[in-house]
């Protein structure tokens, strides 16, 4: 009899001592799934913040990127309207001189060099033209009315002076010739003085 009981209690020893082990081993492995659950969660939850961060900062890149191409653009196309604004007022002062020039000569009727300076005149004017469609092309709209305006007086200016030296030779009236130079002469400075106020009036556009 005592050494059934003690067969039991050792039996009981071992069923309890088995029991404990698998207790502790569930208990382990439960924590460990947990763990890894929280750590994968956890990972999960640091991967998504990384792209969403990730995607913050390449959306903010793009925007940056796309004001710094517009500011560019800005800045060549104002500096293109500065540029043909200023050679458009360059190529009349250049035509202006050459007309001075011929109309001098004929004045005191040195018609030695006429033929040169005649060609001077209307080269200056091909290269007035040239100038006009610069500021055609860039603006601002609100100049090219009187670029356009003053680009026609100096071709109108042009044929007047040319047609005050054919004059010399086909005996028309010489005098009808010089008044009717005179005044287109007159009129363009008019029309560069319009295309000066033009461009004051649109300084902040241009930036000069």
């Amino acid at each position: 009899m005592t050494l059934i009981m003690e067969m039991d209690a050792g039996l009981a020893a071992v069923v309890a001592g088995v029991a404990g082990f698998l207790g502790a081993v569930i208990g382990s492995t439960v924590q460990g799934r947990a763990t890894r659950r929280a750590a994968e969660a956890q990972a999960e939850g640091g991967v998504r913040a990384a792209v969403e961060g990730a995607t913050r900062a390449g959306d903010a890149a793009v925007r940056q990127i796309a004001f710094q191409t517009q500011a560019l653009r800005a800045d060549w196309l104002r500096q293109q309207r500065v540029d043909a604004s200023l050679g458009f007022l360059s190529a009349y002062d250049s035509f202006a001189a050459s007309g001075a020039a011929l109309r001098k000569a004929l004045d005191r009727g040195e018609v030695t060099d006429i033929t040169t300076l005649a060609e001077a005149v209307r080269e200056t004017d091909n290269h007035a033209a040239q100038s006009y469609f610069r500021v055609r092309v860039f603006g601002p709209d609100s100049l090219k009315e009187s670029a356009l305006q003053l680009r026609n007086q100096i071709h109108a200016t042009t044929d007047a002076l040319h047609a005050r030296i054919a004059a010399l030779t086909n005996g028309a009236d010489q005098d009808l010739a010089e008044r009717h130079a005179t005044e287109q002469v007159e009129l363009a400075a008019q029309r560069h003085s319009a295309f000066v106020n033009a461009i004051q009036g649109v300084i902040g556009e241009l930036e000069f």
